[in-house]
């Protein structure tokens, strides 16, 4: 975290180790595909539009339906 000039934020940390697996499932020969919580896409990872994200916090679920729906 040191190296990356994360300091403490374990939240850059997560989007990093998130970012490295989507990229490494894109870039199979495969056509594969993927599931993220709704973490993942909070935390701005860099989703294919055809990702499914699941929506699982009851807290503004509607309202983060509609977020994750408007991003494609």
């Amino acid at each position: 975290m040191k190296t990356k000039g994360f300091g403490e934020d374990y939240t850059r940390l997560e989007e990093l180790y998130v970012q490295t697996l989507v990229d490494e499932i894109k870039s199979l020969p495969q056509n594969k595909s993927y599931l993220v919580w709704q973490e993942v896409f909070d935390n701005n990872v860099s989703l294919d539009p055809n990702t499914v994200v699941h929506v699982w916090i009851d807290d503004h679920s509607m309202e983060e339906l509609g977020n994750v729906t408007a991003k494609g």
